[in-house]
């Protein structure tokens, strides 16, 4: 069975899933809330249980912005 989980953090942050996957998460997807800005949202050390919100520009340089993220898994 697949599961969805959704939240709204800011990035640069460890994001908790308000729920334990209990075997994996299969991909996590966000938006930025700041429309001035051009940066892309990654999430990386993904567990069952959280991972790690962040925004990079081109030069892969970070800024702390707010962002809704999608977490899919089982």
């Amino acid at each position: 069975m697949v599961y969805k989980q959704w939240g709204y953090g800011n990035s640069e942050s460890t994001q908790t899933f308000p729920i334990k996957f209990t075997n994996s998460v299969i991909g996590i997807y966000g938006s930025k809330r700041a429309i001035n800005y051009e940066y892309t949202f990654a999430a990386t050390s993904i567990t069952n249980t959280n991972f790690f919100m962040s925004t990079r520009n081109a030069e892969g340089n970070s800024r702390v912005i707010a962002c809704n993220w999608l977490a899919i898994g089982q």
